[in-house]
C-alpha cells in the first residue's frame, strides 16, 4: 500500500506518503544521498526519505530533522535518512514507513498500491487487475496482497491508474 496526504512545511506544499519498505524499493531506488544504513533505519521506523527537490529547497541533507504537523495538531521532528531524486516534479515529498504515516494520519485510505510483476508477465497483470476493478475493487486488494513473492519477481509499477 501507498498512502498519501498533501500538506506543508513552513509554507512550501508537499505530498506525504506512508510506503511499504520492501527489498523492491531496497533494491531498486536508487538515493542520491543517504545514510550508511538507510533500509534499516526506514525499517525500524527511525527515519523518512525526502525528495531532491523540498531537500534543495529547505536545505536539507541526511541525519537533518524535519518537522511535520500530523492532523492531531502536534509538531513532531523526524530525522532525514535519505534523499531521491523526484525529477519532473515540482513538489516536496516525504516517504515514510507505513506504519509511521498511520500513527500521525490516522484513517487515510488505502487506495493505491506498487506492485511487482514476473517479468514477461505486465500485460497479463494490467489485464486481470483491469478485469477484476470492472467487477470488484475487493477482489482488487485481494488479487494484490498475493503478489508479494519476492524471488521471481522483477518489474515495478504502481496500479494507481485503476484505482483512482
Amino acid at each position: 500500500p501507498i498512502v498519501k496526504v498533501s500538506d506543508k512545511i513552513d509554507d512550501e506544499p508537499v505530498d506525504i506518503y506512508g510506503f511499504k519498505v520492501h527489498s523492491t524499493y531496497i533494491n531498486f531506488w536508487p538515493l542520491i544521498d543517504a545514510t550508511k544504513d538507510v533500509w534499516e533505519q526506514l525499517a525500524d521506523s527511525k527515519g523518512v526519505l525526502v525528495n531532491e527537490q523540498l531537500a534543495r529547497i529547505m536545505n536539507l541533507k541526511p541525519n537533518d530533522k524535519i518537522a511535520i504537523y500530523p492532523h492531531f495538531g502536534s509538531k513532531i521532528k523526524i530525522q532525514i535518512v535519505g534523499i531521491y531524486s523526484d525529477y519532473g516534479n515540482p513538489k516536496g515529498q516525504i516517504m515514510m514507513p507505513i506504519s509511521e504515516f498511520e500513527k500521525y494520519y490516522p484513517n487515510v485510505p488505502q487506495l493505491r498500491y506498487a506492485i511487482r510483476v514476473r517479468e514477461g508477465k505486465m500485460r497479463d497483470t494490467e489485464q486481470e487487475l483491469t478485469r477484476l476493478l470492472n467487477n470488484d475493487k475487493n477482489n482488487v486488494i485481494k488479487f494484490l496482497n498475493l503478489l508479494d513473492d519476492e524471488d521471481d519477481v522483477q518489474n515495478v509499477f504502481t496500479n494507481a491508474k485503476f484505482l483512482d
